[in-house]
């Protein structure tokens, strides 16, 4: 007697989809998790002719991140610490593109004079963010400042999948703005400056 290859072909071919259903979520969870668990990481680096110390102090005051601001993501709402130290918490107010709100309370993590600042998003639009700022100095005295963010973009798989396109070129604009505008007021004020 022959086998009947249709009917049994189906039914291995209904246990085969089971199982790459199975598959498919077990990759999916896994994925979630990968996103859940993994930072991306933004660095961009700027050489000053200021001292380590100007530039330590003016990104310590955090007034100054409204000069700092482009356009595009201007700082709307600013509200301060009494006192600026580890564990003070600052809410800040952007408005991106001009039309969309976003809400940041951060907290002061790490102050390091006159080498480090690291300020870490309580909430905010991204799921995790911590940006370092380092400063070193250089044999010419000035300074080189180094803005590091560790990040998780917003909007779980798809965000991670869009980063390159979305939050990276966001990113990369915000600080080239950022550094000129910080070698600008710096180095404009300061003594023998250019």
């Amino acid at each position: 007697m022959t086998p009947r290859p249709s009917r049994d072909f189906q039914v291995v071919r209904r246990n085969c989809c089971e199982g790459e259903q199975i598959t498919c979520l077990v990759s999916v969870l896994c994925l979630e998790v990968w996103c859940f668990v993994r930072t991306l990481l933004y660095q961009r680096r700027i050489h000053l002719k200021v001292s380590p110390l100007r530039v330590y102090e003016f990104h310590l005051d955090p007034a100054n991140l409204r000069l700092l601001s482009p356009g595009w993501a201007a700082v709307t709402r600013l509200v301060l610490p009494p006192r600026f130290e580890v564990g003070a918490r600052l809410e800040i107010g952007v408005r991106l593109l001009g039309v969309i709100p976003q809400r940041w309370r951060v907290e002061i993590t790490r102050l390091d004079p006159p080498r480090e600042l690291v300020d870490q998003a309580i909430s905010g639009p991204f799921p995790f963010w911590r940006h370092t700022h380092m400063v070193t100095p250089l044999e010419n005295g000035g300074a080189e400042l180094l803005d590091r963010v560790e990040y998780r973009p917003p909007g779980g798989i798809l965000g991670f999948w869009m980063d390159r396109w979305t939050t990276r070129p966001m990113l990369d604009l915000m600080f080239r703005h950022r550094h000129a505008r910080t070698r600008s007021l710096l180095e404009s004020s300061e003594p023998g400056g250019a």
